[in-house]
């Protein structure tokens, strides 16, 4: 298995990654005629984005894998143009064929976001995505039809999350005591997907 990259956040001038959606339906590139493919293990979903949060969510830039069905093909960007912007060449060591820049689609997304930096490197764990509780800095974007609504401090609760897999756990690892849980284990490194934290 290997570690994901993770889309970006940019919010108050800060490059954040993004650590959760508490929600599925962000952004999918299927909807504007992309047909993404894992270019390396890298990224198995096979497309990879620049978000922008201001007063409201936007999508900024998007690198993906377009499969346009031959080698020949996906060699070279191919990807339909998406608001009227053609896809340039990444020049990606993640293997991605299209970049799409300064795309500016706002998001009508309703949800939770987590976003995060100052992740702790002796927690790395080489499979699917950094959990939020990985990082020293933490945020919790609230939309409502992609407007921000508020942003919320939970450095602490992943400080607090931290301890706990720490006491039970080695090396970001929790203790695994079946194959069922270690199923489980997998499927959650490779999921965004988190309850709000709003009320804690």
């Amino acid at each position: 298995m290997t570690t994901q990259i993770a889309d970006g956040v940019a919010y108050q001038g800060k490059k954040f990654l993004l650590c959760g959606c508490n929600k599925t339906d962000l952004f999918e590139p299927r909807n504007y005629g992309l047909a993404p493919a894992a270019p390396s293990t890298a990224c198995y979903r096979g497309w990879m984005a620049e978000y922008a949060v201001s007063e409201v969510l936007a999508l900024q830039d998007l690198f993906v894998f377009h499969d346009a069905g031959s080698p020949a093909k996906n060699k070279r960007p191919n990807g339909p143009p998406i608001n009227t912007i053609e896809p340039t060449d990444p020049n990606s060591w993640c293997g991605f064929n299209c970049v799409y820049k300064e795309l500016n689609i706002q998001l009508p997304f309703t949800g939770g976001l987590l976003i995060a930096e100052g992740f702790i490197r002796e927690l790395a764990v080489n499979m699917g995505y950094h959990p939020f509780w990985k990082f020293q800095s933490v945020l919790e974007l609230i939309f409502e039809n992609g407007k921000l609504q508020r942003a919320e401090d939970k450095s602490s609760v992943a400080k607090a999350i931290r301890e706990e897999h720490l006491v039970s756990g080695v090396m970001g690892r929790r203790q695994l005591s079946d194959d069922s849980a270690v199923k489980t284990w997998i499927e959650e490194s490779f999921s965004l997907n988190y309850s709000l934290l709003s009320n804690i």
